[in-house]
């Protein structure tokens, strides 16, 4: 009779521990939403590091999970960029890099350029002079002018160059998983397109119990 009773106590325990493991996805079933859901079979990416930080049930209803997740997707180069990559000239490169530092350059600048201006009641010839004065600004601004002065034509055709095949190979990337949003993902360099490339995220999503398993609410 007790052995009865202590069988039916330990299958009562069991089922309540499976009823309670239904009410939320497993982590694989979690990684495999976001990975159909972000990626939509692209071959190029793939999730990696992936974490579960938490995960509650959803007010409306047990049919949904809320879950905050850690991952980092990994891009792999278009086959198409992987070529433009092997035969884009160390000059070009040279070129997009000194695009980029003058982007930062005239970053900073303006920058101080509006906080000097707010704080000068209109000395404007000081506020140049402060400018001019700035050692990080002057060093950009110095080796900015000097490629300028020595290649300014080569300078403006070659900008337009670089980001003639930074659209190509964006476009390239978009062509071979047509169906992913590369919002984040997409490589901001023309040198990263021929790599592999890593980014990490963090994020909240919402699932729904189906049938089929749990799968990625819409």
């Amino acid at each position: 009779m007790n052995s009865t009773i202590l069988k039916l106590t330990i299958s009562t325990a069991l089922i309540a521990m499976l009823a309670a493991c239904s009410n939320s996805p497993s982590n694989g079933e979690i990684k495999e939403g976001i990975t159909k859901n972000l990626l939509h079979d692209c071959s190029l990416l793939s999730i990696d590091k992936f974490e579960k930080i938490n995960g509650i049930p959803d007010a409306r209803s047990d049919k949904f999970y809320q879950v905050q997740v850690a991952y980092t997707i990994d891009l792999e180069p278009a086959s198409e960029n992987k070529k433009l990559a092997q035969k884009m000239p160390d000059r070009l490169l040279e070129i997009s890099d000194m695009i980029d530092r003058y982007r930062e350059y005239r970053t900073k600048y303006d920058a101080l350029d509006q906080k000097l201006e707010a704080e000068s009641k209109g000395d404007h010839m000081g506020v140049l002079k402060k400018l001019n004065e700035d050692p990080e600004l002057s060093a950009m601004k110095k080796e900015h002018e000097a490629f300028e002065t020595i290649y300014p034509q080569y300078y403006l055709y070659k900008g337009d160059e670089a980001q003639m095949l930074l659209g190509r190979m964006r476009g390239n990337l978009r062509r071979a998983c047509p169906e992913t949003n590369f919002s984040g993902l997409m490589p901001e360099k023309i040198e990263d397109f021929g790599e592999n490339v890593s980014k990490s995220f963090e994020a909240t999503f919402t699932l729904r119990r189906t049938d089929n398993g749990w799968q990625m609410a819409r």
